[in-house]
């Protein structure tokens, strides 16, 4: 990095890494134990990993995964309207690991971390190899 803390082409920082290391966070998310009366706060941070990761995935998103974020959209504005059904905790648990689910078949689909990509600034030449 440089002195103000951007990353430059001598880090070398590879997409797959950033997208595992996301990966990884929610899968220790979900590994938790979590006291019952902190278990709306810890979920907001496991919806928040996910729609995380969701945004970094966005440029990728082929039709299939378009649809299901378009279904996860409804879902998560039912909680806004206050049509869910069951505990606040649970029904947001529900919707972001179907997201998470949806998340990872795409990166299945569209075998994401094995593939090269261009980072921007680089030239054509120079592709980040994701092996």
């Amino acid at each position: 990095m440089d002195s103000h803390g951007f990353i430059t082409q001598q880090d070398k920082l590879e997409f797959r890494q950033i997208i595992l290391g996301f990966i990884k966070n929610v899968i220790d998310l979900t590994l938790r134990v979590v006291p019952k009366e902190h278990k709306l706060e810890f979920t907001e941070t496991y919806s928040d990993s996910i729609r995380s990761l969701s945004d970094v995935l966005l440029p990728f998103y082929d039709d299939n995964m378009e649809k299901a974020y378009k279904d996860y959209e409804d879902k998560f504005n039912d909680l806004d309207n206050g049509k869910f059904k069951g505990s606040k905790v649970e029904f947001l648990r529900r919707v972001h690991r179907e997201l998470f689910r949806q998340l990872n078949l795409l990166l299945g689909r569209k075998d994401y971390l094995k593939k090269a990509i261009y980072v921007e600034g680089m030239d054509e030449d120079d592709v980040v190899e994701l092996t």
